[in-house]
């Protein structure tokens, strides 16, 4: 089985906005992904939300992996795609058509639920600092 795992280069705060040329330059990446099974993707937007999305151009199951502030929400502190306008209906749009999703934690899971996900396709995969691994 051969697995495409794509991680955010670099992270940059999307202040209530659509990252047109991010999703621009994950387009670029779809005729490359049909040699892989699965691909797996880090963050649900913008890449999650693309690949996602076109699944009928590539075929392969998409797995978004969460990392929290594309799940949660925090006004004072600025942190959270989903407090935009735009950031709700684009995230919930991506984990309805992905195939399987990766939550961080049983909380972003049920947050994930409340999107109308089915739960079957939700796996909680704890970060290593927050299970008591190292």
């Amino acid at each position: 089985m051969d697995l495409l795992a794509i991680m955010s280069s670099s992270y940059s705060s999307l202040e209530g906005k659509v990252p047109i040329h991010r999703l621009l330059r994950t387009s670029l990446i779809i005729p490359s992904i049909r040699k892989y099974d699965i691909v797996h993707v880090q963050f649900t937007f913008p890449i999650g939300f693309l690949l996602a999305l076109l699944n009928g151009l590539h075929g392969k199951p998409v797995i978004i992996h969460t990392h929290g502030d594309d799940v949660f929400v925090v006004p004072s502190a600025g942190i959270g795609f989903r407090r935009s306008t735009v950031g709700k209906p684009l995230t919930n749009i991506s984990w309805r058509a992905t195939s399987q999703i990766i939550a961080v934690c049983k909380r972003a899971r049920e947050e994930i639920i409340k999107a109308a996900v089915s739960q079957n396709k939700i796996n909680v995969l704890y970060n290593a600092r927050a299970s008591g691994l190292t």
